[in-house]
């Protein structure tokens, strides 16, 4: 038998024998001996983890299901996994699955490297939730180095030789415009999200200037694909 903080007996008598990957702080329950003096047996009772009970939901709240923790995070939840495994070995599986929830949902997602030397990277800057009026671009990239935004509504990897890839669809590609970064090789391009707007996947990649070195068409540099989930991810 074990004592656990933070663990109700419902839920202990489900993990007894079994520690969790948050690491659930137990440690052994000592027996009361009528033999031993009364010191010893004070001493004992000192040194025995106490129990916590957690706080009862409110009345108001009707759910009968156990409700998973809350954080503050930029990715959504999504249906995962967790192994437990025995924390010590006795009959019964050594390990076995348990659903979860986990921040899978990210609001941007990398989808594949660009090319050309020197790199150059494209990321997202703040969650692109609806409506957004501050989400922007960032390239980041050689200070002066002129660059232009494309996007698309859908996503590929179509090779273009040289290590380079695009991962924008022609068919829906769109110029966002072209920035140059500054003497910290740095230039936001800013893409205000309007109220009304359909929550859709959005892909974007950039290409930089390199004059006559450049591995895409011998002047241009590609920067990486990204994904980014406009109005569909982030905790609530």
């Amino acid at each position: 038998m074990e004592l656990c903080r933070g663990v109700t007996d419902a839920a202990f008598a489900h993990l007894r024998g079994f520690h969790t990957l948050n690491a659930v702080n137990c440690a052994p329950a000592l027996p009361s001996s009528p033999t031993l003096p009364r010191s010893r047996a004070r001493a004992r009772s000192r040194a025995a983890p106490r129990e916590l009970s957690l706080p009862a939901r409110p009345a108001s709240d009707a759910s009968t299901s156990a409700r998973p923790l809350r954080s503050s995070c930029d990715a959504a939840p999504v249906a995962s996994s967790a192994t437990l495994d025995q924390a010590r070995v006795g009959p019964g599986a050594l390990n076995f699955p348990v659903s979860i929830e986990t921040p899978g949902n990210l609001p941007s997602v990398w989808i594949g490297a660009g090319c050309g030397t020197p790199a150059a990277e494209l990321e997202a800057s703040g969650l692109a939730l609806i409506p957004n009026p501050v989400f922007r671009l960032i390239v980041l990239a050689p200070p002066t180095t002129g660059a232009s935004v494309f996007l698309s509504t859908s996503a590929t990897a179509t090779p273009l030789g040289s290590g380079c890839t695009a991962f924008l669809d022609a068919a829906t590609m769109v110029d966002l415009g072209f920035v140059i970064t500054n003497v910290g090789g740095f230039a936001t391009l800013s893409l205000p999200i309007p109220a009304g707007l359909l929550p859709s996947d959005v892909t974007f990649q950039g290409a930089t200037l390199s004059p006559s070195t450049g591995a895409f068409l011998g002047d241009f540099n590609l920067t990486n694909g990204i994904t980014v989930r406009v109005g569909q991810a982030g905790c609530r």
